[in-house]
């Protein structure tokens, strides 16, 4: 934990798994919570921090499972035709505005032809 990099912090055993439970966002709260079947606030705090360690160890190495990896130069096909799509979208009303100035001279020769 990062309380082993600073020994000399002050704190012991609950006041410390205090400190960490409200420091954390609710939603992690609530996985720590669920991890211990109860609250973390009811456990020994030696208890606790095996759970911690352990879930932050399966976190840890989740993010960098190389499993999770997608492969370089593999491009995925959804996220293409999301983007192609996004980008038909906003070149339509360009593609209009240029047909429009296309017609602009021819426009203007009949009007002064008139």
């Amino acid at each position: 934990m990062i309380l082993r990099k600073c020994p000399n912090h002050g704190f012991e055993g609950i006041a410390e798994m205090s400190i960490f439970h409200n420091g954390l966002r609710s939603d992690t709260k609530m996985h720590l919570d669920a991890a211990v079947g109860g609250t973390m606030m009811a456990m020994d705090a030696g208890k606790a921090e095996k759970i911690i360690e352990a879930m932050t160890s399966t976190y840890y190495q989740s993010q960098n499972d190389s499993k999770n990896d997608p492969k370089k130069g593999i491009m995925d096909h959804n996220i293409s035709k999301k983007h192609l799509a996004q980008i038909k979208i906003l070149t339509q009303p360009l593609e209009a505005l240029t047909t429009q100035m296309a017609k602009l001279p021819q426009q203007l020769q009949v009007v002064q032809a008139s």
